[in-house]
């Protein structure tokens, strides 16, 4: 028994740790993927470009902030660790979102484009509930809706909607960029996470209790 409990809580970790590696990765390659096709970026990418646009803060500077104020109040608010999964945000979501938006042939017909907006919708979405359920250490703002999750009634996809919409709202008024994808993804990228998320951890979790 005790051998069987073991192999179980080793898979569960391995899950886990892998799901902490490959979510960012996903997230930034489905936003990168949005942009190449020609449909604009997602909610906080506007806040970037709109923080760029009235004060010529490099964008890569403005995200580390956030994300850095993110991690504190979800740490000083809820107790959100940082975590095995917290290394792969800070270093793999630039780049894949950098190499998502060269994925797009810009000579596809629209047909084309829309499936590629398509699939990088839902790979962002998955990638956002990948690395929730891993809770090895999330991006800035899981980390900030796992913490409202914990100590408010809010949900993950209700906290994501309300960031995002607070975001594409300040972006705006900065003098942000938005597009299709700004809407699509305020919209429907809560929706896709309520239904993954249960899924996710529950997959990822092999026992009950298990999961974060």
């Amino acid at each position: 028994m005790s051998n069987s409990l073991d192999t179980l809580n080793h898979e569960a970790t391995n899950a886990r740790l892998l799901a902490g590696l490959a979510g960012p990765v996903l997230l930034g390659l489905g936003s990168g993927i949005s942009v190449s096709a020609g449909f604009g970026a997602f909610g906080f990418s506007v806040l970037l470009d709109g923080i760029y646009a009235s004060t010529d803060c490099p964008l890569w500077v403005s995200q580390a902030l956030i994300t850095l104020l993110f991690y504190a109040i979800a740490g000083g608010w809820a107790g959100i660790p940082l975590g095995a999964g917290t290394l792969p945000c800070l270093l793999l979501i630039g780049p894949a979102i950098s190499y998502g938006a060269t994925v797009t042939p810009d000579n596809l017909a629209f047909i084309g484009h829309l499936a590629a907006f398509a699939i990088g919708l839902f790979m962002f979405a998955f990638g956002i509930s990948l690395a929730a359920a891993a809770a090895l250490g999330p991006d800035g703002i899981t980390a900030l809706s796992l913490a409202a999750e914990k100590k408010s009634s809010l949900s993950i996809p209700q906290t994501n909607f309300l960031l995002n919409f607070a975001a594409i709202l300040t972006g705006t008024l900065l003098g942000g960029r938005f597009g299709m994808a700004t809407i699509a993804g305020l919209l429907i990228v809560p929706v896709l996470i309520s239904h993954m998320l249960p899924l996710l951890r529950h997959k990822l979790s092999l026992q009950p209790g298990l999961a974060a």
